[in-house]
């Protein structure tokens, strides 16, 4: 179909390593498990966009089944000139759920056992990073126990 719809291209914009602290679970077991992970520190990385993850947010989990976890982290960042961009990202979490449970403990768990899809999106008043408030962002990520790591690339 040369004329039909095609895909946007992605642009890569950087790799997060989000640094976060113990989880705290919020609701009795019988009920969906929400919990908040402090986020206290952390790294952007990418060939135009680096940044310092400040300790300043959570990320606000609700366990919907036992295979399946919605997430919404909200943080901000530093660039190294000093500019602040905040940060929404929600995302969902699912495998198996052994291995959403051995997550939800601590334990490493392969990234190719989990799908984890997240859709950041980004505010800053800062001139030289504006596109980020008018683009949409998606990324790719894993859990390891005392860090998220994410790719995150810009939808064409």
């Amino acid at each position: 179909m040369p004329d039909g719809p095609r895909p946007p291209g992605l642009t890569y914009l950087a790799g997060f390593r989000i640094d976060v602290g113990t989880a705290l679970a919020v609701t009795p077991p019988e009920q969906a498990t929400r919990r908040i992970v402090p986020i206290t520190g952390g790294s952007v990385r990418g060939p135009e966009f680096t940044a310092t993850i400040l300790p300043y947010g959570a990320d606000f989990q609700t366990q919907r089944s036992p295979a399946t976890t919605d997430l919404d982290a909200r943080y901000a960042l530093q660039t190294p000139t000093g500019e602040l961009v905040f940060v929404t990202n929600t995302a969902v979490r699912s495998g198996a759920p052994e291995d959403i449970e051995a997550l939800a403990s601590g334990r490493r768990v392969p990234a190719e056992s989990i799908y984890f899809r997240c859709c950041p999106q980004f505010t800053t008043d800062a001139p030289r990073w504006g596109f980020l408030n008018d683009r949409l962002f998606v990324g790719s990520g894993r859990r390891d126990p005392e860090q998220v790591v994410i790719d995150v690339w810009m939808v064409d």
